[in-house]
Formats: C-alpha cells, sequence, structure tokens
C-alpha cells in the first residue's frame, strides 16, 4: 500500500538521485541492505524494512543455458548498501548483479561461487565451494582480493570492516580489512557460521561449544557446552538485548545464552535433531526457530512458546519490520510452491504469491521498504532454468501508482540509475 509516509521515502530517493547527478558522487558506503544469508552481522535474519503487504510483480528475469543461478541453500543472493543484487551463479560460475529495475549490471565469469557476503563499500566477498577459494569484489565486479581460504560463512566486523569466516579446511580465521591474518582457531567440525554483536565480539560454534571471542587476538571469553554431538544445527544469532540464540544440549533444542555466558532459557521438551535450523530475532526479544520442512515455533523473551504451526519450506524465511516472516514454499505434488507471508504475532497466513506451474522458489531477500527478490527455478519442461523476479506493494490509488512510476523515471537517469536503491 502506498502511504503519505512511503511517498516521502520515494521523494528522499528522487531528490538523492538528483544530487548524485549534480555532484557526480560516485562513492557508497554503509550496512548492506542484506548482508549475507542470515541477513546482517548479527545473523537475526531480520530487516527493519517493510514487506509487501499485497504484492504485485514488478519485474522478472528469465535464465537461459548460459546464465544458471546456483540452487545450492548456501548460494544465497545479497543486497548491497546502494541497493545492488547480487546473486551467484552455477553452470559457466560467478556472480551476477541486477539494479532495482531487474537489469544485469554486471556479470563475472569467475569460478563456481557458494555463498555471499556484502561489504560496506558496495561490494561483496563470494566464498568458493571448490579449490580456489573465496574472492573479493567492489561494486563494478571487478576483483580487489583473491586466496582467500573457502569458507562456509564469511562476516564482517561494524566495528573496523575485519573480516571472520568460518573455513573448511577446520579454522576459523579473522583478518583485517586488507587481507592481513589477524588470528585463526583451529578446530575439529566444520563450524554453522559466525555472529557479530555490535561492540564487535565474536561469537561461533566451536568443536560443540558456543563460544565468545575476543576480536582483536582471537582469545577466549566464556565457553558454553552446548553438546551438539554431531548437530550443529544452526549459525549463532544475537539478539537486540544482547542474548545469544543457538540450537544445542543433547537434545538439540533451541536455547539462549545470556551475555556472559550463563543459560538463559532452554526449550528442552523440543527436539531439532533433524540437520540444519534457522533461527530469526525481532527487537522486541522474540525469536522464531524454524526447522525446515516441519515446524516453526515462535518465543518469548523468556523462551516461552507464543505459538507454533507446520511449515514446508527448505530455504531460510525472513523476518520484516512490519512483522511478516515471508518464506518460499516447498513444491508440492501438484507442482505448486508459492511464496508465503506469516504474521509474526499469530502464526497465521497473510498472503501467498505464486509464480506458477512448476515454478520453485527458493531465496527471499528484501530489497528496499516494501520490495522483495525472489530466486527460484522453471521446472516447467524447462529443466530447472533459473529465475529472479521482484515484488512490490500494490498502489492503493492511481495517484500513487503514477508517483511510483515518475519515481522509476526519475532514477532511470544513466548517472544515477545504479544507485536509487
Amino acid at each position: 500500500m502506498i502511504t503519505s509516509e512511503s511517498r516521502a521515502i520515494h521523494g528522499l530517493r528522487v531528490i538523492a538521485c538528483l544530487t548524485l547527478i549534480a555532484t557526480g558522487s560516485t562513492a557508497f558506503a554503509g550496512d548492506p541492505v542484506w548482508q549475507g544469508i542470515y541477513g546482517n552481522h548479527r545473523n537475526t535474519n531480520y530487516t527493519p524494512l517493510r514487506g509487501p503487504t499485497t504484492p504485485v510483480l514488478k519485474w522478472v528475469f528469465e535464465g537461459n543455458e548460459t546464465f544458471d543461478i546456483s540452487s545450492r541453500i548456501d548460494a544465497n543472493p545479497v543486497v548491497s548498501s546502494d541497493g545492488l543484487l547480487f546473486v551467484p551463479t552455477q553452470n559457466l560460475g560467478g556472480i551476477a548483479a541486477f539494479n532495482n529495475d531487474g537489469d544485469i549490471v554486471w556479470f563475472r565469469r569467475e569460478t563456481r561461487f557458494n555463498r555471499l557476503t556484502a561489504d560496506r563499500q558496495g561490494g561483496l566477498y563470494a566464498s568458493n565451494a571448490g579449490t580456489v577459494g573465496a574472492r573479493r569484489f567492489d561494486r563494478h565486479g571487478n576483483v580487489i582480493q583473491s586466496g582467500i581460504p573457502k569458507g562456509s560463512q564469511v562476516n564482517i566486523s561494524p566495528i573496523d570492516e575485519a573480516v571472520f569466516r568460518a573455513s573448511s579446511m577446520e579454522k576459523v580465521i579473522a583478518n583485517d580489512e586488507d587481507g592481513a591474518l589477524r588470528w585463526s582457531i583451529d578446530v575439529s567440525k566444520w563450524s554453522r557460521g559466525i555472529a557479530i554483536d555490535d561492540d564487535g565480539t565474536v561469537y561461533a560454534d566451536l568443536d560443540h561449544t558456543l563460544n565468545s571471542v575476543n576480536p582483536l587476538d582471537g582469545s577466549i571469553n566464556w565457553t558454553y557446552d552446548t553438546s551438539n554431538g554431531s548437530n550443529n544445527t544452526s549459525a549463532p544469532v544475537i539478539t537486540d538485548q544482547g542474548n545469544i540464540l543457538t540450537v544445542g544440549s543433547s537434545t538439540v533444542s533451541p536455547m539462549s545464552i545470556l551475555p556472559n555466558g550463563e543459560l538463559d532459557w532452554i526449550a528442552s521438551d523440543l527436539n531439532f535433531n533433524l540437520g540444519r535450523s534457522y533461527i530469526m530475532a525481532d527487537p522486541n526479544g522474540n525469536s522464531y526457530f524454524y526447522l525446515p520442512e516441519t515446524w516453526l515455533y515462535a518465543f518469548d523473551p523468556d523462551g516461552n512458546v507464543l505459538w507454533s504451526r507446520d511449515l514446508n519450506a527448505t530455504f531460510p524465511p525472513i523476518l520484516t519490520g512490519d512483522g511478516q516472516i515471508i518464506v518460499a514454499l516447498k513444491m508440492d505434488a501438484e507442482g505448486y510452491g508459492p511464496l508465503k507471508s506469516i504474521s509474526a504475532l499469530t502464526g497465521e497466513d497473510l498472503w501467498e504469491f505464486d509464480m506458477g506451474y512448476r515454478r520453485e522458489l527458493e531465496h527471499v531477500v528484501p530489497g528496499a521498504d516494501g520490495l522483495i527478490y525472489v530466486t527460484g527455478r522453471n521446472w516447467d519442461g524447462l529443466d530447472g532454468l533459473p529465475f529472479v523476479f521482484a515484488l512490490v506493494p500494490e498502489p492503493s490509488t492511481s495517484i500513487g501508482f503514477i508517483a511510483v512510476l515518475m519515481t522509476i523515471a526519475l532514477c532511470r537517469v544513466s548517472t544515477c540509475r545504479l544507485r536509487c536503491g
């Protein structure tokens, strides 16, 4: 819905575009819209941006045999600080950058990447599933760092741009922004990921324990035994209140650890011992634990279950600032798998959006206020060819619709086109 507030936001974007035209500025810096597979440096899978309430299709990009978007769960798209959508590709390998009109800004044929992390300069880090390792690209697709060890997650400190990686080489590694090694910690098991607090403190699951790590020297502040055995099922998540959420204990249950390393609460009657799980956290301290293809649970700050429901989805959901949990449902036996919005307050369905027969939806990421991007594959006789599309709120009036069109038209000015976010 287009409101007076959203019209004001659009107006500010137009002013920003005109300012860029006048000044010729090309420098961008700031927090990415969607940093990595878990959304931000605290891994909350939360965006303060609103989701579309009555979504309509803005654009769709159809891939082909020479432009194949990866279907790995780890192959997540990200959105830069200036609004570029980065998507990892598969067959030829590389990364594609889209603007918010669905145009390809650049396409880098490099190697097969399976996880992306947007930096605060408008560029990104890309992890490689093979032997090449990770690389860093600027916002124009130029390689500015290479030879970075491969890893399951790259996370970036909000304090000094230091880079922390959970490496598949059984290490947790810290590097300065220029690539110089700061420290590394040997671990005996692959880490699901790293969370970084606003003060720079690093939290990582190391050898079946949750650890608070000094970001400067790698020393351990405290350790909490999660006893996950062979199942480190989630990356740690840091709430706005400073608590650390994870899935642990001998029953692999959702739990919350206080900032001092003591247990806050544990849902010991719930068993998440079925593989990977995802955690979302809102600013009020509520948390949402999702076990793919089974159940979604909502907890209050004290660990009490607010609601639960079944949910048949494989890829991670996102939590929006207006209280929507948006997730791509798994394709059913009849060949349909819509995008679903769920109320974070009640767990009830809000809306669904279907792209059609045998179109399997995968990753969902926010692009701007009310705008979301979705990746997927078309299995309707096309051998799983990829597509990317964008959804926006349905305009409530013809005047609102004209205002949106005018904003898009102004942002298409050549010197501003890639920067309107």
